[in-house]
């Protein structure tokens, strides 16, 4: 029996792979982005972790130490990709939410400082945070996180953490 459960394990693996190492983030964000810039982006990294995944590492996160994996706990998908801008950009780097085609999505937070520019883009459903994007680009990399779950549970259980650790 244990050797059947590897064998799926090991081909749930091997089938995922190949999708889980090519991450580029949110469909049509790096070609918005490059676009935006006037420049090429690079991958150097990129990852997928979807519902399979997430779950198993945080079920080890939480076999290690329960409390600091409560944020895995409330994710189902977990997509981070980060990209080398190749050239000189033709304008200051500057996210604009409106030509990202974050279909669906609202801005909650854009913040410039001194050449690094940052967006978090939320999704809800039935009144319930599900979905986060955030883009980050200091003019020589750009950072493209999605995270996907329970959004409003991980950052009560992250509030809750906070409050007992400032006791």
């Amino acid at each position: 029996m244990r050797t059947r459960a590897a064998i799926v394990l090991a081909l749930a693996g091997a089938i995922g792979t190949p999708g889980c190492v090519s991450y580029r983030g949110p469909r049509g964000v790096e070609d918005a982005l490059e676009r935006q810039m006037g420049v090429e982006l690079e991958r150097e990294f990129g990852l997928k972790l979807g519902f399979v995944g997430t779950k198993t590492v945080s079920g080890l996160a939480r076999a290690v130490d329960d409390e600091d994996a409560l944020a895995a706990v409330h994710l189902t998908s977990v997509g981070v990709a980060t990209f080398t801008i190749e050239g000189t950009p033709t304008q200051a780097p500057r996210l604009d939410p409106e030509r990202l085609g974050l279909h669906g999505f609202e801005t909650v937070l854009r913040a410039k400082d001194e050449g690094d520019d940052l967006l978090l883009a939320v999704r809800s459903k039935r009144g319930s945070i599900r979905e986060a994007v955030f883009v980050v680009c200091d003019g020589e990399e750009v950072l493209i996180s999605r995270f996907e779950g329970d959004l409003d549970a991980l950052v009560q259980a992250a509030a809750a953490k906070n409050a007992r650790l400032a006791r």
